[in-house]
């Protein structure tokens, strides 16, 4: 497993190098994040968790697995502007050091980065009241140890809110192999799987949103794929809209 997650974290650095500094992505869907576009990634994540903005006021929130660009990029910038009242930020991910070489977040006195794995991200018992993980728990080395942990740093009660892609039902079978094909994945989950894992340690776990790959991202179109820079690009991106969905749970 740790092997496999190595590998994984070295391809996503070279694929977030290639949009932020080489600059070298063929469509739209992988391009250099604005804040136009980080705050509808934010809004477009709350809705379908069913959480209102101004219910992050006053609270202690972590994007755990934030990337360069995730929720804690539109949280930031909405806290600056004074769109969230007293909203403490914590942007966790083991390459969020590698990440600054990007420009685009810097701790402040309402966003901390913490440069730390999902298994162990150092935050004291029982200290945040939301945990977001987008499309992140399926990235990690040991995503029970994760869940595990997530339950420790939160309040009783505290929430959990990830999203993960998974597999469709009728694929969850070629799970142990589909990670030969989609290499910057350590793991591949069907639904059924995920809610297991996370019912382990939340007694709530709520299925609030599901959404096809295309309906997620409509950059992932047929058409946009069509023109992509290499046919081994294309089909990967043409098999996700066949096997794969976006969940979205949440857990207390």
């Amino acid at each position: 497993m740790a092997k496999n997650w190595e590998i994984a974290q070295f391809r996503e650095k070279q694929f977030w190098d290639k949009i932020y500094l080489e600059k070298n992505i063929d469509i739209k869907s992988h391009q250099p994040v604005g804040i136009e576009r980080g705050l509808e990634f934010l809004f477009k994540t709350l809705n379908r968790h069913r959480v209102k903005l101004n219910f992050l006021n006053n609270k202690n929130v972590a994007d755990l697995g934030c990337g360069p660009t995730g929720l804690a990029f539109g949280l930031n910038f909405l806290s600056q502007n004074s769109y969230l009242n007293r909203t403490k930020i914590f942007a966790i991910d083991p390459l969020i050091d590698y990440y600054e070489g990007y420009d685009l977040l810097k701790s402040n006195e309402r966003l901390s980065l913490i440069n730390k794995k999902g298994e162990n991200t150092g935050l004291i018992d029982n200290s945040l009241d939301l945990v977001f993980s987008s499309n992140a728990i399926d990235h990690v080395e040991d995503p029970q140890q994760v869940i595990k942990e997530v339950r420790r740093i939160l309040k009783p009660s505290g929430q959990f809110l990830v999203s993960s892609h998974v597999l469709y039902r009728v694929y969850s079978g070629i799970a142990p192999i589909f990670k030969y094909i989609d290499k910057n994945h350590p793991h591949h989950f069907s639904e059924t799987y995920l809610k297991n894992l996370l019912e382990k340690e939340f007694e709530r776990v709520e299925l609030t949103y599901s959404a096809t790959m295309i309906e997620d991202n409509a950059d992932l179109s047929f058409y946009r794929i069509s023109r992509s820079a290499t046919l081994i690009q294309g089909i990967k991106r043409a098999l996700s809209n066949y096997v794969l969905q976006t969940v979205y749970f949440s857990c207390e």
